[in-house]
């Protein structure tokens, strides 16, 4: 649809639009309105084994219905259109252009009464703030940590803060994410999910996969004392949790030493310092850690993708955040980890075979490696097979083992003539 075409409906239907949409109304399909977030959300809201925390979406067409009202629809997206993304330093102007932009927007009244009006509606008035990014293919691009969260907002501070949550659509850093994933000029969209806030105790993620375990078959939990900002920023290493899926039992344990936690104290969020005590013990039960892998069973299967999710603990309930499917199509970012050893024009299972074969023989004869190596294959049937290992995993020697391969061209060689 024309920029053209698009602001003449806005225009039109700006006062008959609905401007919130509470999560519970909110379906799985509903996702190119409220984006894959609040979708996922809204969907498993009517399910009694997950707790999530009520709240409301702002669909993606309100920031595109603000900009309409503040006159600037058109010149905003003229300046997108006209940047130079090949050059840094035009696209570190237009997010500038856009954050000034955005934020010196004044949303109308009769949307800010409506956003009111569902806030007063909600138990907690301390709120979370929080994107929900409408992408046109979501299943070939994970837009996770590239948008704001704001927590800690009032209705007070609510209009700023779901400014901050549209301005970060269009930051230095999610526009060079764009680049890189060569997706500059699709469709994006940016819904706001604001809901009543947990005051954690404890937080973190978890993963139904994760190529980096040394585990197979296993989900993964990383939990930090306080809000999950801490974790989601860097700022603290958590403690990881491993499952075993099948059996859902904790295999194994890490602790880590957390120096800081985000805690509330009353309606303030604020950094506190830990004891070494404090910050070394254990932050979640067996209990804690087996309810959240059933969580991903049941959201895996549900889905039927891989997921990553975030989640809360407040008293004795754990409670969703957020679920994402995990995506794989992001070789630039697997290529930063892994370092290619070896191109050859034959099929995929082939090389794995071989590949699998000699490890076990000739690189633990030679190298001493006590578990197989988990290099990683890609396959491009118009060029050949890649084989990349993982540099960063010092259990499989990597320095030594690339160096058997470098060394031995002959040996693959003479297995495919076989």
């Amino acid at each position: 649809m024309t920029i053209f075409l698009r602001f003449l409906i806005l225009v039109r239907d700006f006062k008959k639009m609905k401007y919130t949409i509470p999560l519970n109304k909110i379906k799985r399909n509903d996702y190119m309105t409220v984006g894959s977030k609040a979708a996922f959300l809204g969907e498993f809201t009517k399910n009694r084994h997950i707790n999530i925390q009520r709240g409301f979406v702002l669909p993606a067409y309100v920031f595109e219905a603000v900009l309409v009202a503040n006159g600037a629809y058109s010149s905003f997206y003229k300046r997108f259109y006209k940047t130079n993304f090949e050059d840094r330093g035009d696209i570190q102007s237009v997010a500038h252009f856009a954050e000034r932009k955005i934020l010196g927007m004044r949303i109308p009244d009769f949307v800010l009464a409506e956003v009111v009006c569902a806030v007063q509606k909600l138990e907690s008035k301390i709120l979370a703030v929080r994107s929900s990014a409408v992408v046109e293919d979501m299943a070939e691009l994970s837009c996770a940590g590239q948008f704001e969260t704001v927590l800690g907002g009032s209705v007070d501070t609510l209009e700023g803060d779901i400014k901050k949550v549209w301005a970060s659509m269009f930051s230095y850093k999610a526009l060079l994410y764009r680049v890189a994933n060569k997706r500059i000029y699709d469709s994006y969209g940016m819904a706001v999910i604001v809901q009543e806030i947990i005051p954690a105790q404890v937080s973190g993620v978890g993963f139904s996969v994760n190529s980096n375990s040394e585990y197979e078959d296993v989900y993964t939990v990383e939990a930090v004392l306080g809000m999950g900002n801490m974790l989601v920023s860097g700022k603290e290493t958590p403690d990881s949790y491993v499952i075993a899926k099948k059996e859902h039992l904790l295999i194994d344990v890490s602790i880590s030493v957390q120096k800081k936690a985000s805690i509330f104290i009353g309606d303030k969020l604020t950094s506190k310092k830990l004891s070494r005590s404090q910050g070394s013990r254990m932050f979640l039960s067996q209990k804690d850690v087996i309810v959240l892998s059933k969580y991903m069973k049941f959201l895996e299967e549900q889905l039927r993708v891989p997921v990553d999710i975030e989640w809360a603990k407040h008293g004795n309930q754990i409670t969703l955040l957020q679920v994402r499917s995990i995506t794989y199509k992001m070789p630039h970012v697997e290529i930063r980890t892994h370092k290619l050893v070896w191109h050859k024009q034959v099929q995929a299972f082939l090389v794995t075979e071989i590949w699998a074969a000699s490890e076990k023989y000739y690189a633990k004869k030679n190298l001493g490696i006590k578990a197989t190596a988990d290099p990683m294959f890609v396959y491009n049937p118009n060029s050949g097979t890649d084989a990349y290992y993982n540099k960063d995993d010092i259990r499989n020697k990597p320095v030594q083992l690339l160096e058997f391969y470098k060394n031995k061209p002959a040996l693959f060689n003479k297995a495919f003539k076989q």
